[in-house]
This record gives structure tokens, sequence and C-alpha cells, in this order.
């Protein structure tokens, strides 16, 4: 995919400039920031938050200054349906027909196309009633990276996935490679159409009924979430096909609900999370600069446009992330309706921005661990999986 070219610091991302400023921060973050950060970290009260250890403390700045550098260089990663070193466990997944999409799904500009995915443990050998050893149910999950990187293969998902199956043995995964925004033509509304394409697949190619598949997503990826479920909510009747069914439950994990506030970030910032208005910023360029949609539409910031959403709903927050307050003004507007699914918000009081992904990178593995505990009994109460 040739990539899309930002309007913002094209200079800063061409090379030369390019090499000069990456030496010039790497050098800056190695010899000037880390170990100033290294010092001060060793009193506690110096510290992001004085409950957090020291490793906490200072991988938390280390993940911040390293996106802020991949955001102004504006790194692009690679969306393939080459199958990799998972081999067997990757699916190319067909692209839902464009005629059976509707709404904003719907677009002159970007086309439905194959999607690829990864499974985990393994792949689903054939369809549902043929299933003997994982009955529990599946879980679609939708990766975060604030819509410009990520993917649904082992590097960024496998931790998390294996995580769930731990929890819940007898369930699969499924971890969507939707398109990336970084990409020319693949801004809204690509990754719904790939979700929408992705849960199509499960449904029919598979077979999976609506009451065993869980939807999860993380930052981001709880975006295309709700998107999807928004998307289920405002079907229509249909000439072709049949309406999607709501999916029997959804995880959100620190779900990004406020592209439109991105500017905000930056003023907002805090030392106890790592995204800096660089980084998200360029995500929202990206995912909707090209796109004619403005960034207050709700299938972009669900946050104050709640919906009638059937699914039951599990949501994760970090206590002192940036997107805390959001997901509280989003579940007090979802509280409000009468009709909807069952709703649960578990806070994590010391937590930043998205440990179900991160966790065991930003030393919050204990917390990671838990949650997901919490979670999965959740998930089996509501009969997928049973739980050890």
């Amino acid at each position: 995919m040739p990539p899309y070219t930002s309007i913002s610091s094209p200079l800063i991302a061409r090379q030369p400039v390019k090499a000069v400023y990456v030496l010039y921060a790497l050098s800056t973050t190695l010899f000037l920031h880390l170990p100033y950060a290294a010092l001060k970290f060793i009193l506690p009260f110096a510290r992001p938050h004085p409950k957090w250890t020291y490793y906490q403390s200072l991988i938390n700045t280390l993940v911040g200054n390293g996106l802020v550098i991949l955001a102004k260089i504006r790194m692009q990663t690679p969306v393939t349906l080459a199958a990799g070193v998972e081999k067997g466990r990757f699916v190319v997944m067909e692209g839902v027909e464009g005629r059976r999409l509707e709404g904003v799904a719907r677009s002159e500009q970007v086309k439905p196309g194959k999607v690829g995915g990864t499974w985990y443990p393994e792949a689903m050998p054939g369809r549902w009633e043929e299933e003997e050893e994982r009955k529990g149910g599946v879980v679609l999950m939708f990766h975060g990276g604030a819509y410009i990187t990520g993917s649904g293969r082992d590097g960024t998902c496998a931790g998390a996935a294996k995580l769930l199956i731990k929890a819940l043995p007898d369930i699969r995964v499924l971890a969507v490679d939707y398109r990336l925004s970084c990409h020319s033509r693949c801004h809204f509304p690509a990754a719904l159409q790939d979700a929408i394409s992705a849960y199509s697949y499960l449904l029919n190619e598979k077979g999976i009924p609506a009451s065993k598949i869980v939807l999860c997503g993380d930052s981001a990826g709880g975006n295309l979430c709700l998107a999807l479920l928004r998307y289920i909510a405002d079907q229509g009747p249909r000439e072709i096909g049949t309406p999607l069914p709501w999916p029997v439950g959804a995880l959100l994990w620190s779900p990004w609900l406020n592209l439109a506030q991105v500017q905000d970030l930056g003023i907002i910032a805090s030392n106890t999370d790592y995204l800096f208005q660089a980084f998200v910023g360029w995500g929202v360029e990206a995912f909707v600069g090209p796109s004619g949609f403005s960034a207050n539409d709700p299938y972009i910031s669900p946050v104050r446009h709640p919906f009638v959403c059937k699914t039951a709903l599990w949501i994760m927050a970090g206590g002192l992330e940036l997107l805390y307050d959001s997901i509280m003004e989003f579940k007090e507007g979802m509280e409000g309706l009468e009709g909807r699914g069952e709703l649960v918000v578990h806070v994590e009081s010391l937590a930043n921005h998205d440990i179900f992904l991160l966790g065991d990178v930003l030393g919050f593995q204990t917390e990671r661990e838990r949650c997901i505990g919490i979670a999965t009994n959740w998930m089996a109460e509501k009969g997928v999986g049973k739980a050890l």
C-alpha cells in the first residue's frame, strides 16, 4: 500500500531530514531524558505517581518519547495478507460485498477488500458444528494503536490473547489485521468495513452463533468495537442478506471515545500516561482527515453519542490514564438509555492507558492479569467459555 502523506509535517517525515531527526531524537532520549529520569525517579515522590515502581515510572517516560518519535517521522506499519511466522494460524477473510454495506460503511473513496487475521491458540479447522475441542466460543479482537500502528499478529496480540485463553481454555481468539490509516485510501470507514467483514466471516463462513461471539478491543480497537455495534444498531431493512445479529458481549479496554478532543490532550497531558498529542494527533489526522467526515461523527467519537446497544458491555479504564474522563462520560450517557444491554465499568486505579495490550511492557502485569480474570469471569457468565 502506498503511504498516506501527512500535511502537518511533511519535511521531517522525508529523507534526509528524517534520518537527521531520528539521530537527534534518539541521542537526546538516551543521553539526556533517560539519565535525568533515571536519577529523578529514585525518589518515590518524584515519580509520576508515588505508588508506582521505579520501573513503571521509567518505562512510561520511554514509551511516551518513543511514540512521539514514531509519530513525527510517520512510521509506516505494513499490512500484508502473507501468512508470515503465524503460518497456519493466519487466515485471509473475504471482504463483505460493497452492495451489502449501508450507511457510513458505504463509501465511494474506500472499498472493502480481503482482511487478514490470526487465530489463537490454533486455527479453527472447520465450521462451528464440527468444533469439538473449543466449544466455549470465539473472541473477535481488534488491536489498538490509534488506527495507525499495530496488528493482529503475534508481535502485538499474542500476549493478551494467550491470557484470555489461559483463563478460558475452551475458547479461540481471532485477532484482525484491519487496514491502518497511515496507508492510502485506508481512512474511515476502512477499519469499520474490515470489522464487518471479520464478524460476517465468523457468522457465515464458520457458522458461529452470535451468542458465542464476544468482541474485544483496546484503545482504537475499543472505538472500532463500538462503531461495529452502532452499525448493527443502525441497520435497516435489507434487500440483500439479513441484518447482522448482536454479539453476546464486548470487552472494551481503555477505549478511545473522543477523537474530536485530541488537541486537548496536548493541554491536559499528564506524567501518568504515555499518550501525547503528537501520536494521537497523527492518528486522527490520518483516520478522519481524508474521509470527509467530522471527528465529532457518532461513529468516530461516540463519547457524547449514546445509543441503544443490545450487546452487553464490559469496559476497563485506568484510573491514571488520559482517556479516563471520556470513558466515564460515555458510561453516564449510556446508563441513561432504556432498552440497552448490561453495562459494567471496571477501574484499575493505578493503571494508565491500555494495560490489556501493554501491561507486561509497562510494568502492570499483575493488574493486567487481574483485569483479564474479572473480564473472563464476566464472559463465562454470558455463556462464552468456562472459567477454571
